[in-house]
């Protein structure tokens, strides 16, 4: 995939080593921790960094990209999208840029890419109270497949998810 995937406010980049301390910071809030299945709260120092190090190159099954807003000096690291096993997709932005449509915006943007890449039929799980995220999948066209059960490490327990997918466009 290619390395950078520019949107109109977005630019969906590899991720570095000073990403670690946004990502810390994000991924500290329990609204957002709460919502996904591998990041634990309380977060621990040096989470992200490890995370960096372990995600800093693709492989053939596995893309990472940091999402920032603005460009140049004013770019700003928002959020974290990622596809793994080349069909399971898993997004996340920091709180203080929900309902901003950035989401959506990412999330089609690498879809389409990764899609058109050969990867795919792209699937998602989102937390059953997580409406936001289950939102941005249905507007994408992501289809619910049905639901389960996954182990938060923020809340400590299992908790019900939907699942949906997304099929290849035709060519």
């Amino acid at each position: 995939m290619q390395t950078e995937i520019f949107t109109d406010r977005l630019c969906l980049r590899p991720i570095r080593p000073e990403d670690a301390g946004p990502l810390e910071l994000y991924c500290a809030d329990e609204r957002l921790s709460r919502n996904l299945e591998r990041v634990p709260h309380p977060y621990p120092p040096g989470m992200a960094a490890n995370f960096v190090a372990r995600t800093a190159k693709d492989t053939a099954d596995d893309l990472v990209r940091v999402i920032e807003h603005g460009s140049g000096r004013e770019a700003q690291l928002i959020g974290v999208i990622a596809l793994r096993d080349r069909v399971r997709l898993g997004f996340w932005l920091g709180v203080p840029f929900w309902d901003a449509g950035f989401a959506t915006e990412a999330v089609g943007a690498f879809a389409d890419l990764a899609e058109a890449e050969g990867y795919g039929p792209l699937e998602a799980r989102v937390f059953q109270d997580n409406p936001r995220s289950s939102r941005v999948l249905t507007k994408l066209g992501f289809d619910y497949l049905g639901e389960g059960r996954a182990f938060s490490l923020a809340r400590g327990h299992e908790v019900p998810y939907w699942e949906f997918q997304r099929k290849k466009a035709s060519t």
